[in-house]
């Protein structure tokens, strides 16, 4: 569960150097199908943590975090007069 792009990065440097290193990669979720965000004998990034919103200082440019879920930037955004176009359930995880 990395909770910086740093970490992200310094496990991908790390199992790249691994042969034949399979790995998932979660974002915040979407569905409760057993085994449909891990993966067998490899490595599951569980993005849940990267969750940041935030939007550049004259409001034209918004970044998402990975692990965040559609109703926190809606909320965000809205408070700015701002929108996106994304999912309808505010449960689901933008990255998936």
């Amino acid at each position: 569960m990395p909770s910086t792009t740093s970490e992200v990065s310094d496990a991908i440097s790390i199992i790249s150097t691994i042969e034949s290193c399979n790995f998932a990669i979660k974002g915040a979720g979407h569905g409760t199908v057993v085994g449909a965000t891990n993966i067998d004998g490899g490595v599951k990034f569980d993005m849940s943590q990267l969750n940041e919103v935030e939007t550049n200082s004259e409001g034209t440019v918004t970044r998402i975090g990975a692990g965040s879920q559609w109703a926190e930037v809606y909320e965000y955004l809205d408070s700015r007069g701002l929108s996106v176009a994304g999912g309808r359930n505010g449960d689901v995880g933008v990255a998936g």
